[in-house]
């Protein structure tokens, strides 16, 4: 996003608490079962079940859980819960069809929970191939499961299409000499936060382009460009900083903790990269972001 006069590299001293840390660490989960809690909510609303309302609490008491330092002691128990929860929502599915996006949407929420659970159970910091594939399906669950959210809000769109007034054209380049790209698995998480920044900051109809790529010696660069609002001048280094909301974004209701920039931060300092942000108020931001594996 050359035409961008405001650009920084950020080298700021960012240490959250240890209770900060696991937020950090938990960030996708946090907003999944933030999520997952809405969407019951909002299903409750409509059909008024107990039982229903037994499991929204159920997402309640996981987000209070995701402050401490135990999840994965807990795991167990919550896979067990939401495999119940799925079945208790086919059950819906089966009787009735009056609600029936409701009720995938919810299916895949829960779908995506148990894929992160997963996720926790390996290293998501050791350097390994990943199949390019990967990285498409995840970005592409993950939005299919925000469109739904939205009922009929907001839609993605892929090229060759064109964005219409209620569409966000997303284009994902990934550029490697291989079928895989070598980087940590917990890029997916980055991937994800950034590009749900990109669209909660800016206008349907608008396009976001995302790049990963490949960069020597041995690295990956990820660089994701939208045409939102833009990030005040005077504000550029601040967006790393734990919690921290640009003052032009404060009046909107994004449903997040201000915590993607500050984790995908935190990883390029982990892997010896660099932090870029280039944005104007009122015509866009590009973040860039590499990770170099350890020597």
């Amino acid at each position: 996003m050359g035409n961008l006069p405001n650009r920084v590299e950020i080298n700021r001293e960012v240490s959250p608490t240890d209770g900060e840390l696991v937020l950090l660490d938990n960030h996708s989960l946090l907003n999944l079962f933030n999520i997952l809690e809405r969407q019951l909510e909002g299903l409750n609303a409509l059909i008024s079940d107990k039982e229903l309302k037994s499991y929204s609490q159920f997402c309640v008491d996981i987000l209070m859980e995701l402050s401490d330092g135990n999840l994965m002691e807990r795991v167990p128990r919550i896979e067990k819960r939401l495999t119940e929860l799925a079945t208790f929502i086919r059950g819906f599915m089966e009787k009735e069809s009056e609600h029936l996006a409701f009720y995938r949407g919810i299916v895949e929420t829960i779908e995506m929970a148990n894929a992160r659970l997963d996720e926790l159970k390996e290293d998501r910091l050791a350097w390994r191939d990943i199949p390019i594939s990967d990285f498409r399906s995840r970005l592409n669950q993950f939005l299919s499961a925000t469109e739904r959210v939205s009922r009929g809000k907001f839609y993605f769109v892929y090229p060759p299409e064109h964005a219409s007034p209620l569409c966000y054209r997303v284009n994902f380049t990934i550029k490697s000499a291989n079928a895989h790209l070598t980087a940590p698995p917990i890029l997916h998480d980055t991937i994800r936060d950034i590009v749900a920044n990109a669209r909660k900051y800016s206008p349907q109809g608008t396009e976001i382009r995302i790049c990963l790529e490949e960069i020597e010696p041995d690295g990956v660069q990820l660089t994701v460009i939208d045409h939102g609002i833009g990030i005040p001048g005077g504000e550029l280094e601040k967006v790393v900083d734990y919690g921290y909301r640009a003052t032009n974004a404060m009046d909107r209701n994004t449903m997040g903790g201000g915590l993607g920039l500050t984790k995908a931060y935190l990883l390029s300092k982990k892997f010896n990269g660099t932090f870029t942000i280039e944005s104007r108020e009122g015509q866009g931001t590009s973040v860039q972001l590499s990770l170099y594996p350890p020597t």
